[in-house]
């Protein structure tokens, strides 16, 4: 295995600590200015290398209950994996190195990293995205104790291609498009050609311990309506409600120079189809970016999230999800700032069991953050606003962390890649400590209900019982104070009906427990229920 260590000069790791000290702290955060601060933050080894491109939460790779992130120094073509700690204990040396020194563009991360050979580990993949059809490939990376830096699993585009760059990989996101409770990989392709004008492609593979390198699933865009289709792609959850993840992708409409900016949504299912189930377009151009979020309104199906006009403005449109969803959004996000480059699924950051929505603005150096919940009106401005000097250079990724220092809090991550020259690129992690211990998770939901544990408080055993209102892939796992899994009861595919288990206080090695306060969580896709139980021993 090629493990590498990067090690800054003495000389400048004193001068970017100064700088960091005092320029890069934030100017100025509403919501409680003093709650969130960063946790952790690194610098390029090299100035202009963009590092920070891309960076993604990993999960919990070597399994010491932290999660740890990957980010992508761009322009050396290099990934670095970072192992998650305790605030003040996570380094800033990669822990591991994923390069392909001759792919143009290697370092193109997904929008999450998850189970993708059903193995319980989260995997990951790594594109090269700018060369052209003969070394334009993703790398797939299957997760866990015995990762190494060697592919897996290598996708190619298909011969269709005549553009010189294929974007191949641009982007991806995985998700259960199937409904088999495996999750899948879909990977965009938006130059994909026909005729001599990009017009794009999207694959999915289904994943499983025997996923391979041949596409299941693919969408080609029609070369009359539509150019540059799947330049953002989102598969990361179920807006109609029907135990499969669905697909929500970018897609210009019309003629250059008089397109139209769009998304599209396509519903997931045990037999998919090419024609969208949702569309939105707008007579402008929309900014960088847009994705399907967790459920924000408690009907069970989740939501889809579009950055707004990408030149005037720093706002979102929320759509709410359901068996149809309309094209009026449900939601303005209204943030600070005059320009865009993307918005981002920030996790629960305030820990309150719903999952918030970050966007930023580029030129102005803005992170907007906004924290979402039931009933929050048509009109929602910003909860959280972190503001840098304008000389970073400006904000450039952004999104969740995991929860890298183990406090049972999610963190959120950005970057200023796009450093200045001598100042080298900055990835920050940001997370609040008043916020740390028992994970708030949410208690109602429409797709099932945990309808008891008894005894509880108890001494052996308890027995949990359980209520599926649809077929749905069921994980039932058990979490101690701090938001540590200690247990895991279940996790298959199960009918509608209702359902019983016993735990016996045991963790996952059939090692007992000691007396305290545990929490029992519930989850089916990206909506979950809990409740508390005590062990008296």
């Amino acid at each position: 295995m090629n493990i590498q260590k990067i090690i800054p000069t003495v000389l400048i790791s004193f001068i970017l600590n100064i700088y960091i000290l005092f320029v890069l702290i934030p100017l100025s955060s509403f919501a409680q200015p003093d709650d969130y601060q960063p946790i952790w933050h690194c610098t390029g080894a090299e100035s202009n290398s963009e590092f920070g491109r891309y960076l993604v939460s990993a999960g919990d790779q070597n399994m010491d209950g932290y999660d740890d992130i990957l980010i992508a120094n761009w322009g050396t073509r290099e990934v670095y994996l970072y192992y998650g700690g305790s605030t003040g204990q996570m380094d800033t040396i990669p822990d591991m190195i994923f390069t392909e020194p001759y792919e143009f563009g290697y370092g193109s991360l997904p929008m999450e990293c998850r189970d993708l050979n059903g193995d319980s580990y989260p995997d990951f993949c790594i594109s090269a995205d700018f060369g052209s059809q003969d070394n334009s490939k993703t790398y797939i990376y299957f997760g866990g104790p015995l990762l190494d830096n060697q592919a897996d699993l290598v996708l190619e585009p298909d011969t269709l291609y005549t553009s010189s760059f294929t974007s191949f990989g641009l982007t991806s996101s995985m998700g259960d498009f199937n409904g088999d409770g495996i999750f899948d990989l879909a990977v965009s392709a938006r130059n994909h050609d026909l005729t001599d004008s990009p017009r794009g492609k999207m694959y999915v593979y289904y994943g499983g311990s025997d996923m391979d390198s041949i596409p299941d699933f693919s969408i080609t865009a029609n070369p009359n309506e539509i150019n540059s289709f799947s330049d953002y792609i989102s598969c990361s959850g179920d807006l109609n409600n029907d135990g499969c993840d669905d697909i929500v992708a970018r897609g210009w409409h019309g003629p250059y120079p008089q397109f139209r900016d769009g998304r599209m949504a396509f519903f997931g299912g045990a037999e998919p189809d090419t024609i969208p189930d949702w569309e939105f377009r707008t007579n402008g151009i929309l900014g960088n970016g847009s994705f399907i979020t967790p459920d924000v309104n408690d009907d069970g199906n989740d939501e889809i999230v579009v950055r707004a006009d990408e030149y005037n403005s720093c706002d979102a449109y929320l759509f709410y999800g359901s068996e149809e969803v309309d094209t009026l959004y449900d939601v303005h996000l209204a943030g600070d700032g005059n320009s865009s480059s993307g918005c981002a699924y920030a996790g629960d950051v305030n820990n309150d069991g719903w999952g918030d929505v970050m966007l930023n603005d580029w030129a102005g150096g803005k992170i907007n953050v906004f924290f979402l919940h039931p009933g929050m009106g048509s009109e929602k401005e910003y909860d959280l606003l972190l503001e840098f000097p304008v000389v970073v250079g400006g904000n450039g990724r952004m999104g969740y962390a995991g929860d890298v220092n183990g406090d049972g809090v999610d963190d959120f991550m950005f970057s200023s890649y796009y450093g200045e020259y001598p100042l080298y690129d900055e990835v920050f992690i940001y997370s609040n400590p008043d916020l740390s211990g028992v994970k708030q998770f949410k208690t109602q939901n429409s797709k099932f209900k945990i309808l008891s544990a008894y005894p509880n408080p108890f001494n052996s055993s308890t027995a949990i019982s359980y209520q599926l209102q649809a077929d749905r892939y069921v994980k039932l796992a058990v979490y101690d104070v701090i938001g540590r899994e200690v247990a895991v009861l279940l996790g298959c595919q199960q009918a509608a009906g209702s359902y019983q288990l016993n735990w016996d206080g045991n963790d996952f090695n059939g090692v007992p427990l000691p007396s305290g306060i545990y929490i029992v969580q519930m989850k089916c896709g990206a909506v979950s229920e809990s409740r508390k139980l005590i062990l008296l021993k």
